[in-house]
């Protein structure tokens, strides 16, 4: 399967077959009969990710909003953790700690709130050590930080 390069999912009315997505694709795909807000896709979202599994929705849940997926996509993993996903293209968390490639790549940071709303003036510091490039993430309970790789 890994061969054909398509993307499974997992159904995400039980949380917990997120772990059977690991050896896969890491991606967990949103619950239609629970979603029924922007606030309840953006729960799940961030329930997902805590299982290590990024987030596709249905497309009947609108928003105003500029969405996290928007940045989640395309993603080649490398690591996958609670709370975060290590991509090629991008990082993925909902935890704070210092984050990074090992090596001195450059990076975009997107932020969202608790409320899953960009948050644009979040600031997240660059630390350099040892020839890496980190993040320096600091995100308050129910935030997640997509770090897009230049």
């Amino acid at each position: 399967m890994v061969d054909r390069h398509f993307m499974g999912f997992t159904e995400t009315g039980s949380m917990g077959n997120c772990r059977r997505m690991l050896l896969h694709s890491p991606v967990a795909l949103g619950d239609h009969l629970t979603e029924k807000t922007y606030k309840d896709s953006y729960a799940n979202m961030h329930a997902a990710l805590d299982h290590g599994c990024l987030f596709v929705w249905y497309s009947h849940i609108f928003h105003n909003n500029v969405a996290p997926t928007r940045f989640m996509f395309p993603s080649t993993p490398i690591e996958l953790h609670s709370g975060t996903v290590i991509a090629r293209e991008r990082i993925v968390t909902n935890r704070s700690g210092q984050v990074g490639w090992g090596d001195n790549s450059s990076f975009t940071p997107h932020v969202f709130g608790r409320d899953g709303v960009l948050v644009p003036d979040f600031h997240v510091p660059f630390v350099s050590q040892g020839g890496q490039t980190l993040a320096e993430l600091r995100l308050p309970e129910g935030y997640m930080a997509i770090l897009v790789r230049k």
